[in-house]
């Protein structure tokens, strides 16, 4: 299916602007660390730019390997639509990039519900992570992001319930709703209430039977970004200990986005990683985004079909 005319004009507006915002770090991190030898900038870019891009090639796999079951994506088009939409994850602030990220899996693969069941996997693995280096940095006498911790930690434990308990919830509902009740608006629930616990199910399924992909995936993700940051760091001159590094790392998801957008000054540390992990993102862009765009064909209306179909049970006792 070839890409409609106004999204080739969009993505061409895109790429655009993100090569000015690469070309405008990198002219701005001049002044943000001085005078950089051209050995240490292509040292940078070789190794910290390949370190980040291979945790990229990994985080698309990891969104693959939940896609695929979830969403009836072919491997090799959820891995583009990863890559497609990686670099508004540097520009975002908030995390707004989850919402082009969400809009490119229901089109790819014409569920929203599934979409968003899909990402909620995936970054959930990444908040575990995070949850995990931010308790290392206290142990370690680093202070500064308790409240993102406690949220961390409590959106962990609702998505456990949902995933745990919500399935068994909503089948008692189901049950009460198909003895007692026997109007029209029970259809209605009874039909939103299979198709969120038939949807849970599912994402619990692909949990389990993913979980060690998804653990050794994420574990060699955060050593890849680690050893990015530990580049950045040795460049200016900071020995890269565990703690520094981790440190660094947190800033950057803070930092980059204000350097970036707004060009406002940010630590050389955190300048050099920003421009490290702005280019290969950048470079990846370039290459998958009009493949990626021709080969985006959504399914909406099997999806509409598999995703909400009336629940057998309620159909055959009203036959």
């Amino acid at each position: 299916m070839t890409c409609p005319p106004q999204r080739r004009g969009i993505a061409l507006a895109t790429g655009l602007a993100f090569v000015v915002m690469a070309a405008r770090t990198a002219i701005g991190i001049r002044s943000a660390i001085g005078v950089l030898p051209a050995s240490s900038l292509c040292l940078l870019l070789l190794t910290g730019g390949g370190l980040y891009l291979a945790s990229h090639g990994l985080r698309a796999v990891r969104l693959a390997v939940i896609a695929v079951p979830l969403l009836d994506l072919t491997l090799r088009k959820a891995i583009m639509l990863h890559l497609f939409v990686a670099p508004w994850s540097l520009i975002m602030p908030l995390k707004l990039d989850e919402l082009v990220r969400v809009n490119e899996l229901s089109v790819a693969g014409g569920s929203w519900p599934r979409a968003v069941m899909t990402l909620l996997i995936d970054r959930t693995m990444d908040a575990v992570l995070l949850l995990g280096l931010i308790l290392v940095l206290h142990a370690g006498g680093i202070g500064g992001n308790a409240l993102l911790a406690v949220m961390l930690g409590a959106a962990l434990l609702v998505i456990c319930a949902t995933f745990l308990g919500l399935p068994i919830v909503l089948e008692l509902v189901q049950r009460h709703v198909f003895a007692h009740h026997y109007h029209a608006h029970a259809a209605r629930v009874l039909h939103v209430t299979d198709t969120v616990r038939r949807l849970l199910i599912r994402g619990r399924t692909t949990i389990v039977t993913t979980a060690p992909f998804l653990v050794l995936s994420s574990l060699c993700i955060a050593a890849l970004e680690l050893a990015a940051a530990a580049t950045a760091l040795r460049l200016t001159g900071t020995a890269p200990g565990a703690l520094s590094t981790i440190n660094l790392l947190l800033r950057r998801t803070n930092d980059s986005w204000r350097m970036i957008v707004f060009n406002q000054p940010v630590d050389p540390e955190v300048a050099l990683l920003t421009l490290a992990f702005l280019v290969p993102l950048l470079i990846s862009w370039l290459l998958v985004a009009l493949p990626y765009l021709d080969s985006r064909t959504p399914s909406r209306r099997l999806a509409m079909r598999r995703d909400n179909g009336a629940p057998a049970a309620f159909a055959a006792r009203e036959a």
